[in-house]
């Protein structure tokens, strides 16, 4: 099974069984330290899957459990990044396959066979959000920064006409 790169800048993308058989992989064929293995054996086996996020060695592990079908979503992002939106990824990724899961015979079969198209269009969809997103946030940073020099004048203008009163009020104590 060969892993294409991902457009995202995450490590890996991974479907697999609870009993840790990869079905379908894009990214990195494999990470440092193996933190999905860990993930298997810390979380998922001892069922210590309260949380849906763990820091594993150098990555952030988000995953979902689709019960429906046996299986588990993993993104798995290097820690540096401290991208907060894995797990909206990890959670889309649950739904499809999920919806896959549904509608095939064999869900492993059919996931193994066509989930690509189905996760680069979840890639694309999650890029157009974030690029909404990064509009949204540079034009209320932009509004918040108008606002604050808008704010700096109105007081560079009190303190000059405050200065100016004050030195009219000087000029007529001296006459």
């Amino acid at each position: 099974m060969a892993a294409a790169a991902t457009r995202l800048p995450i490590s890996q993308v991974l479907v697999f069984e609870q009993s840790g058989r990869v079905l379908w992989r894009r990214g990195a064929p494999s990470l440092a330290g193996d933190p999905v293995s860990a993930l298997v054996g810390r979380y998922l086996l001892e069922e210590k899957g309260g949380g849906q996020r763990a820091a594993i060695g150098e990555h952030d592990l988000h995953w979902r459990l689709v019960n429906e079908c046996g299986l588990v979503v993993v993104v798995a992002a290097p820690r540096t990044l401290e991208l907060d939106w894995c797990g909206d990824l990890a959670e889309a990724a649950k739904r499809k396959v999920a919806a896959l899961a549904r509608g095939a015979p064999d869900a492993r079969a059919a996931l193994r066979g066509g989930f690509d198209a189905t996760y680069d269009s979840l890639e694309r969809e999650l890029e157009g959000k974030l690029a909404l997103r990064r509009k949204r946030e540079t034009a209320e940073l932009e509004q918040r920064r108008a606002r604050a020099a808008a704010q700096r004048e109105r007081q560079a203008t009190a303190k000059a006409e405050a200065e100016a009163e004050a030195e009219e009020d000087d000029d007529a104590d001296d006459d």
